[in-house]
């Protein structure tokens, strides 16, 4: 099954966004977490298809968090989305970019933007998928090719 997972320490939240995503995206599994370690672990077990996560967290932060999914193997290819209710400027958001994550968007959110983003977040997704499927692939007829022209 297809899963995005939320990271964001406020309960409220968490379960506000819950909600929204199950309404919208019927046939994923929506995973919650409250922490920064807990949701990279989570990650790394569950290996969702889009990740929410909020800034300001107490024991690690948002960056600090995209910082280890970009740097895992594991998690590099998950799309991630800053979300924060602080006040931003052009260089909380730059630097969320260089973190890796795929959007920064400021609280309060419509509801139509957010899942907007999910949805793109979602397409690269798959369309990363489907490319290292079809690059595995030619691995493996190029393998197959090679073996067989050493036998000839």
């Amino acid at each position: 099954m297809s899963k995005i997972l939320v990271i964001d320490d406020n309960r409220n939240n968490l379960k506000l966004l819950e909600v929204l995503l199950k309404r919208s995206f019927r046939d994923y599994e929506i995973l919650t977490e409250q922490s920064g370690p807990e949701g990279i672990e989570i990650a790394k077990k569950e290996l969702p298809d889009a990740i929410i996560l909020d800034i300001r967290m107490p024991d690690m932060d948002g960056y600090e968090v995209c910082k280890h999914l970009q740097s895992d193997e594991s998690t590099r290819y998950i799309p991630v989305l800053l979300l924060t209710a602080y006040q931003s400027d052009s260089k909380d958001v730059i630097r969320g970019l260089e973190f890796g994550a795929l959007s920064f968007l400021t609280k309060p959110i419509d509801n139509d933007v957010l899942i907007a983003h999910v949805n793109v977040a979602l397409r690269i997704t798959k369309a990363e998928k489907a490319l290292r499927e079809s690059e595995r692939k030619i691995r493996s007829l190029l393998t197959e090719r090679n073996q067989a022209e050493e036998e000839i």
